[in-house]
């Protein structure tokens, strides 16, 4: 009977895992694909949310084991947490990048607009 827990358990842990996977694969494709702020976060929301579950999974199936097997659990689960770390940088990173670019398209847009105006000053003040 206990064997069956634990393996109950360490399948839930394994399904949390893969739900994790896929949504860092969907949120990487997005930021691969140059997508909006708003998709991305979105993706990332949800790739948050997997990784909440992995964890929740992982305390779930690490309460039943002993301590070697508890052991060798949490170096497996370092390795989740290393990844989910990186592409969570990645992410900051990507929309980081978008508020930057964003600001100096901002600043672009004013400088041409100020650019604008003197001109019409100009052409304005020859025509009098």
């Amino acid at each position: 009977m206990d064997k069956e827990i634990k393996n109950k358990a360490k399948n839930a842990r394994r399904g949390a895992k893969g739900s994790l996977t896929r949504a860092m694969h969907v949120t990487n494709e997005l930021i691969e694909a140059s997508r909006s702020k708003s998709e991305v976060k979105q993706a990332f929301e949800e790739l948050r949310r997997a990784h909440e579950g992995l964890v929740m999974k992982h305390e779930e199936f690490t309460m039943l084991l002993d301590d070697e097997e508890f052991e060798e659990a949490e170096k497996w689960m370092q390795v989740c947490a290393s990844e989910y770390v990186a592409f969570t940088m990645r992410y900051h990173d990507y929309i980081k990048k978008i508020d930057e670019d964003k600001s100096k398209q901002n600043v672009s847009d004013s400088v041409v607009g100020e650019s604008s105006e003197e001109n019409n000053e100009e052409s304005n003040d020859s025509q009098r």
